[in-house]
């Protein structure tokens, strides 16, 4: 079973259309072997339902192997919000194998974000 933890989160209050900094960083462990790994970004409103097109960022990121291969890093470097007003990030990470196909493994969210002009 992988575990999931958010290192880094985002700032609590950001501008709009710029960097969000630091950037997200999620971390995972316990993953299994021959699979691969990857985590989107959503953007959610104060009703936790997803703001389409409101965050731009890489659609997927892919994880970086730490240490021994056992925990694995993923890093949102270029998110921003393109509208005010007050969100939270989710990030859901994915597993990937031969046979299966993608299979959602956990979902994260970040604390609120509020952002202005």
């Amino acid at each position: 079973m992988v575990t999931a933890v958010i290192l880094t989160h985002p700032p609590s209050q950001a501008e709009k259309n710029k960097v969000l900094s630091p950037h997200v960083q999620v971390q995972i462990s316990g993953q299994e072997s021959g699979a691969n790994f990857f985590a989107m970004a959503v953007l959610l409103d104060p009703r936790s339902s997803a703001v389409a097109g409101g965050l731009l960022t890489e659609p997927t990121t892919g994880g970086v192997s730490q240490n021994d291969g056992s925990t694995m890093i993923f890093t949102f470097s270029n998110s921003s919000i393109i509208a005010a007003g007050t969100y939270k990030m989710r990030l859901d990470i994915y597993s990937v194998n031969d046979t299966d196909g993608a299979k959602l493994e956990t979902q994260l969210e970040a604390g609120q974000i509020s952002v202005t002009n």
